[in-house]
Parts: structure tokens; sequence; C-alpha cells
């Protein structure tokens, strides 16, 4: 019994002392109170310092893309669903690269400096893969939103859904 009073009385404590250090938006520093407005008043940060001014978008629409191949402008049209997927329904021009063998196979296989375009079903892997390439260097890499599914809905209609 008096253990459990023991334990009360400390966690009392401990909650009595967190309280006074947070309490009324301060907070304390090695001795020193530091007022903290509340985060609507707070100064916002401008971003644009942090992006390159040229960086491309993550993502492309169906509707950009259908302009860049119009244009036959330069880039690679990978497909990275699995063969199964690519046998029931591609996009002209694209190269099968499923997810599992992206990491082994894109240094080898693609430019870095090339653009990129990459699609899956739903563009839920391609986003992934995406993400990856760019992190290894691959600047230009975009993922198609929304996959062949929504290429299909909105620009070749001829193209099977699955």
């Amino acid at each position: 019994m008096l253990r459990i009073i023991f334990y009360a009385i400390v966690i009392f404590l401990i909650f009595s002392v967190l309280r006074r250090m947070f309490s009324s938006g301060q907070r304390r520093t090695g001795g020193k109170v530091i007022d903290m407005p509340p985060p609507a008043e707070r100064p916002k940060v401008d971003t644009t310092a942090f992006t390159a001014a040229n960086q491309m978008d993550y993502e492309i629409t169906p509707e950009q893309f259908k302009k860049l191949r119009d244009a036959k402008s330069g880039y690679t049209l990978l497909d990275v669903r699995e063969p199964w997927e690519f046998q029931t329904a591609k996009i002209d021009g694209a190269t099968l690269m499923p997810v599992g063998d992206v990491p082994s196979r894109a240094h080898q296989e693609l430019d870095p400096d090339e653009h990129i375009v990459v699609y899956c079903h739903h563009g839920v892997r391609s986003m992934n893969v995406t993400s990856w390439l760019r992190q290894q260097g691959f600047e230009k890499a975009q993922s198609l939103a929304g996959g062949i599914d929504r290429w299909s809905c909105e620009i070749d209609s001829s193209i099977p859904k699955y």
C-alpha cells in the first residue's frame, strides 16, 4: 500500500514539474525562458530557396506526357509492372523493368541525364521508383500520374484496362 502511495506522489511531482516547464507558451532552455508565439502567429518560412529552380515535379500528368510524346522529345518510358501486366496492356515504346529489378538494372540501362517517365498500373509503384531514381541522381525521373489506367481513360482508350 505504501508503495502505491509513493508511486502516486512521484508521478504527481513529475507532472507538476512538466506542467510548470511547458505552461503559458514559454519554454525553458538552460535556465532561460523563451517566449514562443502560437503557430498561427509565427513567421512563415519561404521554402523556395531550398528547391532548385529547374527541378522537375515528381509526377507528370497524362496530358503533359501526351504533349511530350507528340513533340517527339527525347525521353525514356519505363514500365515497372510485372511481365504478365506488361503483356496485358502497355504503352508503345515502353521498356519493361519490374520494380524488383530496378536497383540492379537502373545504373546499367538508364541514362541519368535523360528524361525518364515511369509508369505502373495506378501510379503507386512508379512513384516509389521515381523517388528512388531521384535519390540515385536521376534528376529528370517522373512518375506518370494515375499510371496506365489513367492513361487508358484519358488519352488512349484502345489500351485494355485490367
